[in-house]
C-alpha cells in the first residue's frame, strides 16, 4: 500500500474533472481558453507508517490543448531520502501521456485507452459534501472562497464511513482558469467518457484511493473552481489493525500567464523511450 501511495504521488496530483451533467455540456460549450497558465504549488504528506514527511514541489502549465506537469518531489525511506525530478506531459493530438524522469532522461509513451473496452465504473454510495463557509483569503493577490469538504464512502466491513475531511480555498474567476477547464473536458472527451479518465490536477489522487471517476467528477464540479490551498485528512485500511490517516497540506506559491512555447509540451530529442516502470519510482 505505500509503495502505490508513494509512486501515484510522484507522478502528480493536480486535478481534472467534471460530470456529464447537462450543466457541464453547457458549460463546455462556453468555455474556451482564455490565456497560457502555470500554477505552481507545494504539498506536503504526512501520516504514512514509519516514514516522514513527503514534500512535492509542483507545476501545472496548460494552453488549453496539452499540459505539462512538472514535479520536484523528496521522499523519505528509512534513513535514506529519495529525491526525483519528473513530468507529465498530455497532449490531446498525440492521443497519448507522456511520463518523464527529468533525472536520468528517459520517458513511456501511453496511448489513451480503447474507450469501448473500458466498462463504466461508479461508487454510488458515496457521498460528497461541500459547504462554503463565508469566509474568503487573498492568496497570489487572487482572493479565494472558503469551503469545507466531507467525503464518506463505504468501508471494507460494508459500514459507511469518513473517507475525507478537510478545507480548501478555491477561485474561478483568474486569467487562465478557462484554459485549465477547457483542457479538462477536452481531456475526458479525448481520454474516454466510459470512466472520465483525465489527469494533471491537484485531486488526482483521490481516484487512486478507489474514489470512482464519476464522483471525482462530481467533486469538482462542486467545488467549483481550483483549490489554491487545502488542508486535507484520509483514513486509510479504517476499521483494520492497518489504520492511519494520512494528511495532506497544499499551497500555491505562484501564477502566470506568459506565453508558453509549444514545445514544452514534447518530449525533448535526447530523452529515451523506456517501459513505464523505469520511470515511476525514485532513484531510477
Amino acid at each position: 500500500m505505500q509503495k502505490r501511495i508513494i509512486a501515484m504521488l510522484l507522478m502528480g496530483l493536480l486535478i481534472a474533472g467534471c460530470s456529464s451533467s447537462e450543466k457541464t455540456e453547457k458549460a463546455k460549450e462556453a468555455l474556451k481558453p482564455d490565456s497560457d497558465v502555470m500554477i505552481a504549488y507545494d504539498m506536503i504528506v504526512s501520516g504514512l507508517p514509519r516514514m516522514g514527511d513527503m514534500t512535492f514541489k509542483y507545476k501545472f502549465s496548460t494552453d488549453g490543448q496539452a499540459s505539462r506537469m512538472a514535479t520536484e518531489s523528496s521522499v523519505p525511506i528509512g534513513k535514506e531520502v529519495k529525491n526525483m525530478s519528473s513530468s507529465l506531459i498530455i497532449n490531446l493530438d498525440d492521443r497519448a501521456e507522456y511520463f518523464l524522469n527529468d533525472i536520468t532522461e528517459v520517458y513511456a509513451k501511453v496511448e489513451f485507452p480503447d474507450t469501448a473496452q473500458i466498462p463504466p465504473s461508479t461508487s454510488p454510495e458515496t457521498s460528497i459534501n461541500v459547504e462554503p463557509t463565508g469566509k474568503v483569503d487573498t492568496l497570489l493577490g487572487i482572493q479565494c472562497k472558503e469551503i469545507t469538504l466531507n467525503i464518506t464512502t463505504p468501508s471494507p466491513a460494508g459500514t459507511l464511513s469518513t473517507f475525507m475531511t478537510g478545507t480548501m480555498w478555491v477561485n474561478s474567476d483568474f486569467l487562465g482558469y478557462d484554459s485549465y477547464r477547457t483542457f479538462q473536458m477536452k481531456a475526458i472527451d479525448a481520454m474516454g467518457k466510459a470512466r472520465k479518465l483525465q489527469r494533471s490536477g491537484p485531486l488526482e489522487f483521490l481516484a487512486r484511493f478507489g474514489m470512482s471517476r464519476e464522483s471525482l467528477n462530481d467533486l469538482y464540479e462542486k467545488i467549483d473552481g481550483f483549490p489554491f490551498k487545502a488542508n486535507l485528512q484520509s483514513k486509510v485500511n479504517e476499521g483494520s489493525s492497518k489504520e492511519f490517516t494520512l494528511t495532506i497540506n497544499m499551497e500555491a506559491t505562484e501564477i502566470s500567464n506568459d506565453a508558453i512555447d509549444k514545445s514544452y509540451f514534447i518530449v525533448p530529442e535526447s530523452y529515451t523511450e523506456v517501459d513505464i516502470r523505469s520511470v515511476m519510482m525514485p532513484g531510477n
